[in-house]
């Protein structure tokens, strides 16, 4: 109905980001009649619209239902529900079609149901399968649809009664006379007090007199095949606070989508448990041109990332948006090897195919992951709501789990399923590599001790708030090696407990003959380091005198 023939979208509430661009887009392109959007449910407003809808629209959250979203019920603060009802009763369009899913209909649907008559409307739900109009899947969903004996019901109706009208319920029916003759109306609400404050809409029984409508024929639905789904599994540093930051990301897209995937492991070949399900389909793809290394802390713009991806599109973002950690994906250069990039510009070239530019490189200490290049064909996934955190403990850190990964309504030997090895290594809890390398040459010196000077990084989230003076230390202690290098050999290590170390003159002229002196260099390699998983990622410097 958002664009059939004669009608028009007059307005829209969307909470999150994406849907509402992609709304705008489609307005811009002429799919959809130019209509205001709002954001907040709760706050919205319908009573300016009162009778000006024929139809209301809504897909509700389905998190207080849901089995991934704990099912909750009317407790969970995402239960919109009751605000969905109100805005149905502010404006009384003549028709309400609701969406949700299956578990809705074992917990809520009832409510929802019974107010849905004590507003005026008759309702009518049903199960159904997305196979059941033809989609190559079988995610089954809730729709209720809702009809009231228009245009009656749009006359309403507001009185007081007696306390001794006690008996009077919402959902009664009464007559009241009204410009000569009798007039049913619905109570819709009641509020006690001194006396029986009453709202009521109009009603005309004829609108129930309807013949019964076509028998869909009884045939049976065309199986549907799934295969294998294309699983990524991933040990990034931590991106977000609501992921333990040792616990690794999956990510899964298929086609057809099976609804939902399930994750099982097992430390061998069989006997695999259920560890985690995902209801979502990731954006996955591969680089289709080689991808090169560009510069750090700063806007890459020489270079572009451009990504072939199985389903889902990008689209360009502010570059406040970008600061806030939009638009990142990761681009493996070597197995295991993640680069975290984010894009400001996002332009669809071909089908399936974006060119990203304006790139932020080596996020969340990735630098070392940049490839020389990453090679056309590599994989490519974006990081959003859709990749699911494996629920580990630190304790599998480096155990070689086996894993099975496939449609969560077929048994874990079913053919569709995926079959992989990975090995957790607790990404998340890695020291960045330092940063900031003091260089000789900027100080003057004779040749003699020599204090190497660095910069300490933080893998905490936090650390990114500008308002700290220093960055909070994310490992038990703080703890470097300093590794002296001769080409690929290590001459000797240093360690220090602070960010600078003395590489002395005596050491120096055991390592090198004499003191180092101006025109030569020292090549050394710095880690900080972490008492749980040992060296951090390392700095590589060539410091010049």
């Amino acid at each position: 109905m958002l664009a059939e023939p004669g009608y028009h979208t007059r307005a829209f509430v969307e909470w999150e980001d994406w849907p509402r661009a992609v709304l705008v887009a489609a307005q811009r392109a002429g799919y959809f009649a130019p209509a205001p959007i709002w954001t907040d449910l709760r706050s919205f407003d319908a009573r300016p619209f009162h009778g000006a809808f024929d139809a209301i629209l809504a897909g509700y959250p389905c998190q207080p239902f849901s089995a991934a979203g704990k099912r909750s019920g009317a407790d969970d603060p995402r239960h919109l529900w009751p605000d969905v009802a109100r805005v149905i009763h502010e404006c009384r369009p003549e028709w309400v079609f609701l969406e949700n899913v299956a578990g809705h209909l074992t917990l809520g649907l009832e409510t929802v149901l019974r107010e849905l008559w004590g507003l005026g409307y008759t309702p009518a739900a049903g199960l159904f399968s997305a196979a059941e109009v033809g989609a190559p899947h079988e995610r089954l969903r809730i729709f209720i649809l809702a009809h009231t004996d228009e245009p009656a019901s749009r006359q309403s109706a507001t009185f007081r009664l007696p306390p001794s009208r006690l008996a009077l319920d919402p959902a009664d029916v009464i007559w009241l006379a009204h410009d000569g003759r009798e007039v049913e109306f619905r109570l819709v609400s009641v509020a006690d007090a001194e006396a029986r404050g009453i709202e009521a809409v109009r009603q005309d029984r004829s609108a129930y007199d309807l013949p019964p409508g076509d028998p869909r024929p009884a045939s049976l639905a065309s199986p549907v095949v799934f295969g294998t789904p294309e699983v990524v599994m991933l040990d990034l540093p931590q991106t977000s606070e609501d992921q333990p930051a040792h616990r690794p990301l999956i990510a899964a897209n298929a086609s057809p989508w099976p609804g939902e995937i399930a994750v099982f492991r097992s430390a061998s070949t069989d006997g695999f448990n259920l560890l985690t399900t995902l209801g979502s389909r990731a954006r996955l793809g591969t680089l289709a041109f080689d991808f090169f290394p560009g510069p750090t802390s700063r806007f890459d713009l020489g270079n572009a990332l451009v990504v072939d991806l199985l389903s889902g599109t990008l689209e360009s973002v502010t570059d406040v948006a970008l600061f806030g950690g939009a638009n990142a994906v990761v681009a493996e250069a070597a197995a295991g090897q993640w680069e975290i990039v984010q894009a400001g510009q996002a332009e669809l070239i071909a089908p399936g195919r974006y060119r990203l530019t304006r790139l932020l490189r080596g996020q969340r200490g990735t630098e070392y992951a940049m490839g020389n290049p990453a090679p056309a064909g590599a994989r490519v996934v974006v990081l959003d709501t859709s990749l699911a955190s494996l629920p580990i403990a630190e304790a599998d850190l480096g155990l070689p789990w086996n894993w099975r990964v496939g449609p969560a309504a077929r048994a874990v030997s079913d053919a569709s399923y995926a079959a992989l090895g990975f090995t957790p290594t607790g990404r998340g809890l890695v020291p960045f590599a330092p940063v900031h390398v003091e260089q000789p040459w900027r100080v003057a010196r004779s040749p003699g001790d020599l204090t190497i000077r660095w910069t300490r990084r933080s893998r905490a989230l936090v650390a990114d708030a500008w308002e700290q003076v220093e960055v909070p230390l994310a490992e038990d202690l703080e703890s470097y090696d300093v590794q002296i290098l001769d080409g690929t050999t290590v001459r000797r290590t240093l360690t220090s407990s602070t960010t600078s170390v003395l590489y002395t003159a005596v050491q120096q002229t055991a390592d090198w003959g004499a003191p180092l002196e101006p025109g030569q260099t020292l090549a050394i390699r710095i880690y900080q380091l972490s008492n749980r998983l040992g060296r951090g990622t390392p700095a590589t410097v060539t410091l010049q005198f």
